[in-house]
């Protein structure tokens, strides 16, 4: 027979338990993806972009995979395919950069904060996965900050893919009240007349 042996796994003649520690000296794994840095040029950056005065460094072809604009500019139009550098108008520094981080294999997530201009820069770049990232954000995000700003996004970007989820959120308010909290919110001045009545109609249609 096995005599007992406290903390090693021995108990008697009929079963043998064994015991193990385990003491983890080192750990391997795959490293997080290094955030891209567009402020420098990198070994293989070939194309400059000037945003609001300042330089960012980017990757024709890299771009041209998601945009179509970008793959218009670079290498098809006659008149800019065989430039290196290119003014943006009209777009804000830090919201170009967000939406390269989104492009890029740093792969930055859609958030509440960016998803507004990532829809606008979506459309404007023509980037189809980064519009339906923000679209998928929409559809699954239940944070108030952006509960009227929906609607607005609906119309403006065309994003019919909420329709369905609107109706459904809309129908479990009450009318008054909802465009009580909608008039303390820039939205309700930026929403055309036939677009209130349409958000009225899905309130008050219950499914």
């Amino acid at each position: 027979s096995f005599c007992s042996i406290p903390d090693v796994g021995f108990t008697d003649w009929e079963c043998i338990h064994i015991g193990a520690k385990i003491a983890i000296r080192n750990v391997n794994g795959i490293r997080a993806i290094p955030k891209m840095n567009f402020s420098s040029p990198s070994q293989f950056s070939d194309v400059t972009f000037f945003v609001e005065g300042k330089k960012i460094h980017a990757h024709k072809q890299y771009l041209s995979v998601y945009s179509k604009i970008f793959h218009e500019t670079f290498f098809v139009a006659e008149n800019t395919k065989n430039l290196n550098e290119f003014d943006i108008p009209r777009v804000k520094y830090e919201e170009f950069v967000d939406l390269l981080h989104c492009i890029y294999p740093s792969s930055k997530k859609v958030s509440v904060i960016n998803v507004g201009y990532l829809l606008k820069l979506a459309r404007l770049f023509q980037i189809k996965f980064i519009r339906d990232a923000a679209v998928d954000f929409l559809l699954s995000s239940e944070a108030e900050d952006i509960m009227h700003e929906r609607i607005i996004w609906y119309n403006v970007y065309d994003l019919n893919e909420l329709e369905d989820h609107l109706r459904k959120e809309l129908s479990s308010w009450d009318g008054e009240e909802y465009f009580g909290r909608m008039r303390q919110n820039s939205v309700y001045t930026r929403l055309a007349a036939e677009e209130k009545v349409k958000v009225l109609e899905y309130i008050l249609l219950k499914p």
